[in-house]
């Protein structure tokens, strides 16, 4: 299967997705209803994206166009702040805009860029925590 959505299974809090490459438009559209659940509930997530095996630049259209209609949050949102996201991978174009972004925003970076799994694994534990892990 080209991707994976799951809970890890030492952290249930985390929620894991692992993108191979090539995704199929009905692969696409499989994840983004698994994903719509989640997204939708209310809750904070806690989401570690594992791009390492993945070419987003070649994707990244598909991906948009088959998550635009999930209702995310709006900002100011209890699961929009407490949210956090875990990029693992994902290259220089990505690694630019995330800085861009940050660098502009006042707030919390929801969203970083990590080369390992541990590294990101520690950080949204300390997320969810609220402080170090």
């Amino acid at each position: 299967m080209p991707y994976q959505l799951d809970r890890l299974e030492y952290e249930r809090d985390i929620l894991s997705i692992k993108l191979y490459e090539p995704l199929s438009n009905q692969e696409t559209e499989d994840l983004a209803a698994e994903a719509r659940g989640v997204f939708t509930s209310g809750s904070p997530v806690y989401l570690m994206l594992d791009l390492r095996e993945f070419d987003l630049a070649k994707s990244l259209g598909r991906l948009g166009a088959a998550f635009e209609d999930i209702p995310f949050p709006q900002s100011g949102s209890r699961q929009t702040d407490q949210s956090r996201v875990a990029v693992i991978g994902g290259g220089p174009i990505l690694k630019l805009i995330l800085q861009m972004t940050n660098a502009l925003s006042e707030q919390t970076a929801y969203v970083r860029l990590f080369s390992a799994e541990d590294q990101a694994i520690t950080w949204l534990r300390e997320q969810m925590s609220g402080g170090e892990y």
